[in-house]
């Protein structure tokens, strides 16, 4: 499945004059799409305890609320008939075969992709005028969907107060656009937008893209810096110096605890990017953790290439891994997966994580990476293909 680009348009020209720039409509973005999902069975989705939705509900005052799934049978039942909308978050985790949808994206570096969501809504129905803090691409895959935008740089961002939900108290749109089944509407973080559901059919997906506050890179970076460090490493302070008022943080301290910290924050480039890896390719704290089985795929006195041709309908990865490398100056990679990091060539690595699915004979021919392989099916992050 190849993305249609607008007339004049190439990946190219969108990275420099769109991303994170302004918006770009797509007409028939997708020509080979075909949708696989009904509004029932995303429904189905949404009563599963292991994934992770949403109802946002207008009330009839005016007043905007969130629930979170899982849902029961008879409240999906006990919906109005309006003004209700149905979220569904990391489809691509859940159903496999979704992630095939998120190639056509391939162009921005996948460990910048967070998740495949699905949206249903009826007639009249919306989340409110509201402003997202990442890239996404507003794909309308059934049904119709008219989107408004601002891009205006000093647009009005209040808040209506007291609400579940971010809602914009003032929104403004310079544009509008009608979205048929397979146009699509790319929006960079911080444009107001407004969508409004045109039929009973609408269905949208929306490809977002991870876009980490600072706190949270810093605080990531900082946890996984602790995790190198012993426990036996303590505070000393042999031959103080004595000080009369016995409150005070004195120099001396404050001096000590600077050394401790310029010691341990400040990490050669090859340990910042080991946890940079790691930190990028960790799960999410709400995805199930189904590789942690304690069965081995392959044991130690096992032919590690005879066990990955036993499987002739081949390979995949997890739909729950993350997968990324860093390219290293000798021809080897740091691969990292799940937050692990294995060494590898640089033709592995890149076969790893530039595919999903792999036939059984690609792998086998790995053979000088055989360590890295036997940990990554005996982690689950390559599980076999099972034919439905």
């Amino acid at each position: 499945m190849k993305l249609a680009w607008p007339d004049g348009i190439t990946a190219e020209i969108f990275v420099r004059d769109y991303w994170q720039k302004k918006a770009l409509l797509f007409r028939a973005a997708l020509p080979e799409f075909e949708n696989p999902i009904t509004p029932d069975e995303l429904a189905g989705l949404a009563l599963d305890e292991d994934v992770s939705s949403r109802i946002i509900v207008k009330g009839e005052d005016g007043s905007w609320h969130c629930h979170h799934g899982p849902f029961e049978e008879d409240e999906l039942e006990k919906l109005p008939a309006e003004d209700w909308s149905m979220l569904v978050t990391d489809v691509d985790k859940v159903l496999p075969e979704f992630r095939a949808y998120l190639e056509p994206f391939s162009f921005i570096p996948s460990w910048r992709i967070d998740d495949l969501m699905i949206s249903y809504a009826p007639a009249g129905a919306s989340v409110g005028a509201h402003v997202d803090n990442y890239d996404v691409f507003l794909f309308q895959a059934v049904g119709r969907r008219e989107w408004s935008i601002s891009e205006d740089p000093n647009a009005d961002l209040s808040y209506i107060p007291d609400q579940d939900i971010r809602i914009l108290a003032n929104f403004e749109p310079e544009n509008t656009w009608i979205l048929e089944p397979g146009d699509m509407l790319y929006l960079p973080p911080g444009a107001p937008h407004h969508g409004v559901s045109l039929d009973d059919e609408c269905m949208t997906w929306s490809v977002g893209f991870r876009a980490p506050a600072h706190n949270e890179i810093v605080a990531d970076i900082a946890q996984a810096l602790t995790k190198t460090l012993s426990d036996d490493l303590r505070y000393v302070d042999p031959g103080f110096n004595l000080q009369s008022e016995p409150g005070e943080i004195s120099n001396e301290a404050l001096t000590r605890f600077r050394e401790i910290w310029d010691e341990h924050v400040n990490p050669d480039a090859r340990s910042f990017e080991q946890i940079i890896g790691k930190v990028l390719t960790e799960r999410k704290s709400n995805e199930n953790d189904d590789t942690s089985a304690s069965e081995q795929i392959v044991q130690e006195d096992q032919d590690l290439s005879r066990v990955l041709l036993a499987e002739e309908g081949g390979w995949e990865r997890n739909s729950q891994s993350r997968l990324s490398f860093i390219k290293q100056s000798d021809g080897q990679a740091d691969l990292f997966a799940d937050g692990t990091s294995f060494v590898c060539s640089h033709e592995t690595a890149t076969l790893l994580t530039g595919q999903v699915y792999f036939e059984s004979e690609q792998l086998a021919q790995l053979v000088n990476d055989g360590d890295v392989l036997r940990q990554l099916l005996n982690s689950q992050v390559l599980i076999p293909i099972v034919e439905e």
